[in-house]
């Protein structure tokens, strides 16, 4: 936890995903009862996310609880990166963190959802198979995911870019460790999804663009696509940062508020 975060309510929060432990922050605001954005990072990244530790701040002046928490072999997150990270390893952490979050009683059991790149696609899974599933879902979890955002989520391995640049240090991420891990495709669950809203660079040249057409053609409404010019995939720009959080809040207060 960061020296900002001592000023601010903040809870160190474990729980078990499969046989592995998981670490996570959940923010609260000032409100009591508050409903809970819970993000998913994306493949690389962590629960330190820029993105995720603004996004909490303004969830919570704007009177919503946020968590965030390091997947499996990320982060403070047990496991080996290269052995356990797969889209069913992940979504299964996120239904976990649902499941652990539904227990507290200061927050209301109500959620939403914000993932990033992969994080986006684990976010939009997740979602489908609790929607699909409605009042048959299993205890403590919600009936419904009451709003999505995803930013550069790929909706399919296999319109990801088929040779990955290999940033210092990850060298494990090697076009065998995609091949035998990343193998996923979410097209067929779009239907189950609603309330969503994507953001993509319109230049990232690592999950094209086409994939937030493809996901935005098929879930239902509301729905909204907002198409960054000339954005990239880590979102470097400094204005569509802005944007971004400041319509993602706007939405996830207009539908949990």
């Amino acid at each position: 936890m960061n020296q900002s975060e001592k000023d601010i309510n903040v809870k160190e929060i474990y729980f078990s995903s499969g046989e592995l432990m998981l670490k996570g922050f959940l923010h609260l605001p000032q409100n009591d009862h508050p409903p809970v954005v819970i993000g998913s990072h994306g493949l690389v990244s962590s629960k330190e996310s820029p993105k995720q530790i603004e996004l909490a701040r303004r969830c919570n002046a704007a009177g919503m609880a946020y968590f965030r928490f390091d997947h499996r072999g990320c982060g403070e997150s047990q496991g080996k990166f290269e052995d356990v990270t797969t889209l069913s390893g992940r979504s299964m952490d996120l239904r976990q963190a649902i499941r652990v979050l539904m227990t507290r009683r200061e927050l209301k059991k109500q959620v939403a959802l914000f993932g990033s790149s992969f994080g986006g696609t684990t976010v939009l899974n997740v979602a489908a198979e609790l929607n699909a599933a409605g009042a048959g879902t299993p205890a403590l979890l919600p009936a419904e995911i009451s709003a999505i955002v995803t930013v550069a989520a790929p909706v399919s391995s296999q319109y990801l870019k088929a040779e990955p640049e290999r940033p210092p240090g990850l060298d494990f991420l090697t076009p065998e460790f995609y091949r035998t891990h990343l193998q996923f495709d979410i097209t067929g669950s779009s239907p189950a999804l609603h309330h969503v809203l994507l953001f993509h660079g319109d230049a990232d040249t690592i999950v094209p663009v086409d994939n937030a057409r493809m996901i935005f053609d098929r879930v239902q409404p509301p729905r909204e696509l907002i198409l960054q010019e000339n954005g990239d995939h880590s979102m470097s720009q400094t204005a569509h940062q802005t944007d971004f959080q400041t319509r993602t809040v706007e939405w996830f207060t207009r539908y949990l508020l």
